[in-house]
């Protein structure tokens, strides 16, 4: 018996593969960016009840312009400004 490979089996997988991950991400992002139900802030939904987070860091706001900014510091010495890309969250 003989057996052929049929030529487009690699890329129907390929396919399959990325509508996969197109998939997740799109459902972690609309997670992500869902309001909090549970009376937390969304700001600080990540570190709810983290002991540690609480004794180094602690949330901030700034209004520039009529746009009210979060940021979180903490630590000690020569500043570092992280600035995160999308779809991250600040906690990312």
């Amino acid at each position: 018996m003989i057996s052929t490979s049929r030529p487009h089996s690699a890329g129907r997988s390929a396919r399959a593969a990325a509508a996969f991950v197109l998939a997740f991400l799109l459902t972690m992002c609309a997670a992500a960016c869902s309001p909090a139900t549970s009376g937390i802030a969304p700001h600080a939904a990540a570190t709810a009840g983290d002991p540690v987070f609480d004794k180094t860091f602690r949330h901030e706001f700034a209004d520039i312009d009529g746009v009210r900014m979060h940021y979180v510091t903490g630590g000690s010495g020569t500043p570092v400004v992280l600035i995160h890309g999308w779809p991250q969250t600040w906690y990312g």
